[in-house]
């Protein structure tokens, strides 16, 4: 139950604070810090660009 429990939290709390997560109000994500509105926006990225490469190197392995 843990297992799907808190992969379920954790994408139902990014997902409610990715809808601020615009320029504009970046700094209502991390509770009014841009600083910290920022870093969760570059380690968003980075998440992103890391399921990415996975991704990729997965493909290039079923390949072989």
């Amino acid at each position: 139950m843990t297992r799907i429990r808190l992969p379920l939290a954790a994408a139902a709390t990014l997902s409610a604070t990715a809808a601020f997560a615009h320029p504009g109000h970046v700094e209502h994500v991390a509770g009014h810090s841009h600083w910290l509105g920022w870093g969760a926006a570059a380690a968003a990225l980075l998440i992103v660009a890391g399921a990415l490469v996975l991704g990729y190197r997965a493909i290039a392995r079923r390949q072989r």
